[in-house]
């Protein structure tokens, strides 16, 4: 699935269906796997580690993208939102306290779920492509992150904006080298 997801990288005019629909069947293997792990016993999602984690929040980012685009014409829509509702729920699992990276994830999956502006210009067009470009799988990870910051946090961009922008001014304190 790490290898079929660099598809996303292309432009969304070369897309291939097949590469989309292969992709978003593995992005569903992965999270029904993982459940079937758990319901047999073999593993216990709130004692996995980060690599768990990361495999599961993998394929819900990426099958967000292909439900919420118009590559959804391509791919099995109800299983998808099976497996995406499902890694939804296996974020929760996974969650040890409040605002975890599992809780916060999970949280940022539905709000863009529901949010009727994730994956959109401000002029309403479709943004398919992805933004983030220089993380190789993160990039993934953190454009759904980006879209979910711009949406519900009011972050616009990866970073928080520098102090002088926050505060009006610099302030001089910081640029003192006593």
């Amino acid at each position: 699935m790490c290898v079929q997801s660099f598809v996303l990288f292309k432009s969304p005019a070369s897309q291939d269906p097949q590469s989309l629909y292969d992709l978003c069947v593995a992005g569903c293997q992965v999270v029904e796997s993982f459940e079937i792990l758990e319901k047999s016993g073999t593993m216990n999602l709130a004692a996995s580690g980060m690599y768990s984690y990361s495999n599961i929040m993998l394929p819900c980012h990426i099958l967000l993208r292909l439900l919420k685009t118009s590559y959804s014409t391509f791919i099995d829509v109800e299983r998808a939102k099976a497996a995406l509702f499902l890694g939804i729920s296996l974020h929760k699992r996974m969650s040890l306290q409040n605002d975890d990276l599992p809780a916060r994830n999970g949280a940022a999956l539905t709000n863009l779920w529901n949010s009727s502006r994730a994956f959109k210009n401000p002029n309403g067009s479709e943004a398919v492509a992805l933004r983030v470009r220089s993380r190789l799988l993160g990039s993934i990870l953190l454009d759904g992150v980006l879209w979910s910051r711009e949406e519900h946090g009011s972050v616009m961009g990866v970073y928080a904006p520098p102090l002088s922008d926050r505060n009006g001014m610099f302030s001089k304190n910081l640029l003192r080298c006593e």
